[in-house]
């Protein structure tokens, strides 16, 4: 799997559960400006908007050769999931947890968004994971010594 964009902050910023691989709806000078590495996932979310979910924020970069039949660049997309996954993020959705961008991906030719479930992290949840992460390079520079 060829990964074109990734959410840094998602795992600094929220305790992750569940990862799923969800089908989007796109355009095709959408498609070649991702192929492009033209994409960003910062500060996007997924909203459930009439039942569906739809990814907010992701910036996808206007494709030039494309001229007049370009897209709107922050435009909402549709994630296409199955109706057992839709329950559970909606199941999750109600227990507190928000659904998060991770990475955008191409498997197989299309081009998928890895969504998490997630809590969020509070200021001293976030130092520690900060400290664990220093403590594993710590160990890990050691032991290659």
């Amino acid at each position: 799997m060829k990964t074109f964009a990734t959410n840094r902050r998602a795992r600094y910023d929220y305790d992750l559960g569940e990862t799923i691989l969800a089908g989007v709806i796109l355009s095709g000078s959408e498609v070649k400006s991702i192929r492009n590495n033209h994409v960003s996932l910062k500060g996007s979310y997924v909203v459930l908007k009439n039942g569906e979910l739809y990814l907010r924020g992701a910036l996808i970069n206007r494709y030039q050769p494309a001229g007049d039949l370009n897209h709107d660049p922050s435009r909402d997309r549709k994630l296409l999931v199955t109706k057992n996954q839709q329950k559970m993020f909606v199941a999750n959705r109600q227990n507190g947890h928000y659904i998060i961008p991770i990475r955008l991906v191409e498997k197989r030719g299309f081009i998928k968004l890895a969504v998490a479930t997630g809590r969020s992290k509070t200021k001293h949840d976030k130092r520690r994971s900060i400290k664990k992460k220093d403590i594993r390079r710590d160990i890990n520079r050691e032991l290659s010594r």
